[in-house]
């Protein structure tokens, strides 16, 4: 049994590229953070956007944007900073990206044990626009039904097309590999390797 960061960690059986994730209560002020996945009324959600203040003589509170990860439908509600709040027991699957489909808006992945395609909507992939064939991602799965994929927060690409023309604040519009386009320094150049922030949608710098 491993622990990190307050959560427990379970080696599954089935296989060694599977890890599941506990669910525990915390406090919402400790626990409520971009990313997190929670359960609320029995259905998870992941905070996507929060907003911390303070009440008075009434404690804290944190405002959390939530998106239902069954529906993909997003509200916001505010939790009191000592509330108790449960996270959800979610298990992150390694797989690779494959291609996507067309006909039925479906990404496809491949599981790198059995080699098996497995289908997950698009519409549950809120970063699909910087997936790259072969890339490494994680499944989320919630009670055995995928509601996630979990992208390296850190990624690299390369820089197949750059707009000197269109500039904003000393930066370039440029285009990745993956079709997707984003701010960057004007001394970036086509065919550049470059590292990018995948959940902020920002570049970071050049590849090493």
């Amino acid at each position: 049994m491993l622990r990190l960061a307050g959560f427990q960690l379970l080696a599954a059986t089935r296989t060694p590229h599977l890890l599941q994730v506990r669910g525990l209560k915390e406090r919402a002020g400790k626990s409520i953070r971009p990313g997190a996945n929670l359960v609320l009324s029995g259905v998870p959600h992941r905070v996507t956007k929060i907003t911390q203040g303070k009440r008075g003589k009434g404690g804290g509170f944190v405002r959390a944007t939530l998106k239902n990860l069954s529906s993909g439908f997003t509200h916001e509600q505010t939790f009191t900073s000592d509330e108790t709040v449960e996270h959800a027991e979610m298990e992150r699957q390694v797989a690779q990206y494959s291609w996507s489909d067309t006909n039925d808006s479906s990404l496809v992945f491949l599981n790198t044990d059995s080699f098996e395609e497995i289908r997950v909507p698009q519409s549950l992939v809120d970063n699909s626009h910087f997936l790259l064939e072969g890339q490494e991602v994680k499944l989320l799965k919630f009670k055995d039904s995928i509601l996630g994929v979990e992208l390296p927060v850190i990624a690299e690409y390369t820089v197949v097309a750059v707009d000197p023309s269109r500039e904003h604040g000393g930066n370039q519009m440029g285009k990745l590999d993956t079709g997707h386009e984003l701010w960057m320094p004007l001394f970036i150049k086509e065919g550049t390797r470059v590292r990018v922030n995948t959940q902020d949608n920002l570049y970071v710098d050049r590849a090493p």
